[in-house]
């Protein structure tokens, strides 16, 4: 489970507690989703309806089958349709998944409007012209032709939904592609060896992979800068966890903020050369990071951790020195 509140790109919080899941899902959705699941149509069709067959009450249980499967029938759709439109509630990466998904909702509305079809007359509205009798009842014609541009009208959203995401992810393929032919081509005017090559194609796939080609710096400048400051407090709250940093005051820390950048590094990348300069202080957003000593003992880093954090002592001491 994913904390609500930290459901953003890089900074979201896994809830990995038995019991923490199994009470945020019983405070939400589990009366929900248990009424959902409950076999009602099977056990009116092996315990009730056999009583009532041959009898007066036969016409009443029917119906009250066909109100069991829509008082399920409904709830399943409100729990479906969300997790459809919503972006992060089901894993549609390709567009045949979207097309699949599309189709079958698309189906899903055609039986609703099928049941009106058949109910108006199997015969009449649907013949090979042998015993089609024209009706004079002007609403029934009303009626024949709102299904026939209800049912259009089902397949032209169909139609434009797919239309829309396929041109949506196209757009982003034909971006990533002409993003890989500026590198190529740029490689290739710099005569840089094969193996270089690899890694600048492996961290351009790592980068593409993160940030699906959107730069976060220009989409910050165009917010407000009270809308910054507090999504940059969202997104680098790990800073706090620096003793020096929780120390100090919020403006110091929203000037912090200003001026950490997200990086990626790709597997095999050295951030801090042993004997270089410490220039930087690395807060791990994601993934692992491994520290090597002088005397060779490694040391496990991973989310949450910071290196290079004595370059703050150092400018601490140095600022008090100077005093």
């Amino acid at each position: 489970m994913i904390t609500p509140e930290s459901r953003v790109v890089g900074a979201g919080e896994l809830v990995d507690h038995p019991k923490k899941i199994a009470r945020h899902y019983l405070q939400t959705y589990f009366l929900f989703d248990l009424f959902v699941v409950l076999p009602l149509p099977q056990i009116m069709i092996l315990f009730f309806l056999p009583k009532h067959l041959g009898t007066s009450g036969a016409n009443h249980a029917k119906n009250l089958l066909r109100g069991a499967v829509l008082a399920q029938y409904m709830p399943r759709l409100c729990r479906f349709l969300p997790m459809l439109i919503s972006p992060s509630g089901f894993i549609f990466e390709s567009a045949w998944a979207s097309f699949f998904i599309n189709l079958f909702t698309f189906m899903l509305s055609g039986h609703v409007v099928g049941s009106w079809w058949y109910l108006f007359g199997l015969q009449q509205i649907s013949t090979l012209a042998g015993n089609l009798s024209p009706s004079y009842f002007i609403w029934e014609v009303l009626f024949t032709m709102g299904i026939i541009g209800l049912g259009l009208l089902l397949f032209a959203l169909l139609i434009g939904n797919i239309q829309n995401f396929l041109q949506a992810l196209g757009r982003r393929r034909l971006e990533m592609s002409l993003r890989q032919r500026d590198v190529e081509q740029w490689m290739s005017h710099r005569r840089l060896a094969q193996d270089l090559r690899r890694r600048v194609r492996q961290a351009e796939r790592y980068n593409w992979a993160a940030t699906r080609g959107v730069n976060e710096e220009i989409l910050m400048e165009n917010l407000p800068e009270d809308l910054q400051r507090d999504i940059r407090r969202h997104l680098f709250k790990f800073v706090k966890k620096v003793r020096i940093f929780s120390l100090m005051d919020e403006p110091i820390l929203d000037a912090i903020c200003e001026r950490l950048r997200q990086k990626i590094y790709i597997k095999g990348s050295k951030i801090l050369y042993d004997g270089g300069l410490v220039e930087k202080v690395v807060f791990i957003v994601r993934g692992k990071l491994e520290s090597i000593g002088e005397d060779g003992i490694r040391v496990p880093l991973s989310e949450g951790n910071v290196c290079g954090e004595e370059l703050l002592t150092w400018c601490l001491e140095h600022a008090s020195g100077n005093k």
